[in-house]
C-alpha cells in the first residue's frame, strides 16, 4: 500500500510539471540551436561581461505579432547558450489587448500601478502586470520607455541574479580606470 502510494504521489507530481513559458515556440530554458530552428534569428555575441553571452532579433521581425497584433522589436537573450529573457515591444494602443489575451492564457496577473513624468513634465498613469510560472514570469508594461510603447518580458528568475552578479563585476573593473 505504501509502495503504491508513494507511486501516485511521483507520477502526479510528474504529470503537473509545468512547461517551460515560452512564446511562439521559443521557450525560456532553450538553447540557441533550438530558438533559431524556430524562427531564423540574427545574434550578436557580447563581450562586455554586464550582458548575455548573446543578443539576438528575429529574422523577420516586421511579420511578428502577439495577440494579433504587430511587434515592433522582439529580442532574446541567451546566457550560457540558454534563453533566459524574450522582450516583446509594440505600440500601446494594443496593451489592452495584449493584457486581455495574456490573463487569458495564465489567469489573472499581479497588477501595480503608478504614476509616471516625462520630460516635459505630464504624468500618466502605468501599470504594470506579472503572471508567475514556476521559476519564471511574464511581464506586461504599459509604458516601455516611450509613451507610445508598450512591452512584454518573459523571463527566468535566474536571469535577474546573473544580470546582478555580471553588474557587480562590471563596476568592478571599471574601478580598475579610475
Amino acid at each position: 500500500m505504501r509502495f503504491l502510494i508513494i507511486t501516485l504521489i511521483i507520477f502526479s507530481t510528474s504529470a503537473h510539471a509545468e512547461e517551460p513559458l515560452e512564446f511562439k515556440g521559443f521557450a525560456l530554458g532553450s538553447t540557441l540551436a533550438s530558438a533559431d530552428s524556430v524562427h531564423p534569428l540574427y545574434c550578436k555575441k557580447r563581450f562586455d561581461p554586464a550582458t548575455p553571452n548573446k543578443v539576438c532579433t528575429t529574422a523577420f521581425a516586421k511579420d511578428d505579432t502577439i495577440a494579433g497584433h504587430p511587434i515592433d522589436k522582439i529580442t532574446l537573450y541567451f546566457f550560457d547558450d540558454s534563453l533566459q529573457i524574450i522582450t516583446i515591444f509594440f505600440q500601446k494602443k494594443y496593451f489592452s489587448d495584449i493584457v486581455s489575451a495574456l490573463t487569458e492564457k495564465y489567469g489573472v496577473g499581479t497588477v501595480t500601478e503608478s504614476t509616471i513624468q516625462n520630460r516635459m513634465g505630464a504624468t500618466f498613469d502605468d501599470k504594470i502586470l506579472i503572471w508567475r510560472k514556476g521559476s519564471a514570469f511574464v511581464r506586461a508594461e504599459r509604458y516601455a520607455g516611450q509613451i507610445d510603447m508598450s512591452s512584454v518580458f518573459y523571463q527566468t528568475d535566474s536571469s535577474i541574479e546573473k544580470l546582478k552578479k555580471q553588474n557587480e563585476s562590471l563596476v568592478k573593473e571599471r574601478t580598475k580606470d579610475l
